[in-house]
């Protein structure tokens, strides 16, 4: 049964104090030691119901962390489908807009934030 929200930011929060955020985007932290072992160990899955929510759990067990922030929205219906069209539309004209390239394009991992973006806009 598919959930009825799903996450869009996860921050956790390792035993010695380091923290990374997760979004769609992937993961983010200025720990360089971490970084990696995120990136390795708690990839995005995009064939669970909550990708970002199962790649931070493997994250905190992978890093011994704990979940200390994350949001939500709603998986499904009108005001999901308007959130998902909006960032979908926005996340590409910034990127272009501000770069004038298509650098996206080329970061690692971009094809499986393509596939989980137009996974989420059906």
């Amino acid at each position: 049964m598919p959930t009825l929200v799903r996450t869009t930011m996860v921050e956790i929060q390792t035993t010695d104090g380091r923290t990374a955020v997760l979004e769609e985007s992937g993961w983010r932290c200025n720990d360089r030691n971490l970084l990696p072992l995120l990136c390795e160990k708690a990839q995005i899955d995009t064939s669970v119901d909550d990708p970002l929510l199962h790649a931070a759990n493997l994250a905190c067990y992978a890093a011994k962390a704990r979940i200390v922030r994350s949001t939500n929205e709603p998986a499904s219906g009108p005001r999901a489908v308007i959130n998902r069209l909006g960032r979908a539309l926005t996340d590409s004209s910034l990127q272009k807009a501000l770069t004038r390239s298509d650098d996206i394009n080329h970061r690692p991992g971009i094809e499986q934030l393509r596939n989980l973006k137009m996974n989420r806009l059906m």
